[in-house]
């Protein structure tokens, strides 16, 4: 009975949509999309689906510092190879070629104001500073500093950890640990990093 019932209801409806074509044909046609439509939407969407590829990769539980900077080089490949593909059309140029220059407006004003950016990537194991040295053109350098600007956080680091090292790793609180337990937390900690010139400075064997 639900089977008939359910063929009953699919005849009504294709009987529907078969006037509903038949009636409204001309209009129809005139909203029929044509193929050079279709080629532009087609486009459209090869330059756009990157953009949500990596919203996804750079959001919630795989955000990472280190991807940031990554991410706004992959758009920027992605929109150079966009603007100069010449299958696509003379629109397609024109909109590529203005969201790389807004891009690199902002991803350059990543790179000249915040050393992190530059530092996540410098100390993440596939990166390394090569990364700034294989994909990374003379103005990136010129914009990032990163070749003087990591050095100079690295050592701003190094001297600060070094002048706090000797302190205690645990206090409790509103009570001064006496100096025999200083003594003490320091020899541990000595003996856990060793003096400078007794270890090789990290930062270059990156």
């Amino acid at each position: 009975m639900e089977q008939l019932c359910f063929n009953a209801l699919s005849i009504e409806t294709k009987s529907a949509v078969t006037l509903d074509v038949f009636e409204n044909h001309d209009s129809l046609i005139l909203n029929e999309l044509a193929a050079d439509d279709r080629l532009y939407l087609q486009q459209i969407e090869e330059v756009l689906s990157p953009f949500h590829s990596t919203t996804l990769l750079g959001q919630g539980d795989n955000a990472q510092l280190s991807r940031t900077i990554v991410i706004l080089d992959v758009l920027k490949k992605h929109l150079t190879n966009a603007r100069e593909n010449i299958s696509y059309s003379s629109e397609i140029h024109t909109r590529s070629k203005n969201a790389l220059r807004i891009l690199s407006k902002y991803r350059d004003k990543i790179l000249s104001e915040s050393p992190y950016y530059l530092a996540a990537i410098a100390l993440h194991p596939p990166y390394r500073t090569s990364y700034f040295q294989r994909n990374w053109t003379a103005a990136d350098k010129r914009i990032s500093k990163w070749d003087t600007r990591l050095p100079a956080l690295w050592s701003s680091y190094q001297a600060s950890y070094e002048n706090s090292s000797s302190q205690p790793l645990v206090q409790a609180p509103n009570k001064k640990p006496t100096k025999k337990q200083d003594e003490y937390l320091a020899g541990l900690l000595q003996e856990l990093n060793p003096s400078k010139d007794q270890r090789a400075d990290e930062w270059t064997i990156f």
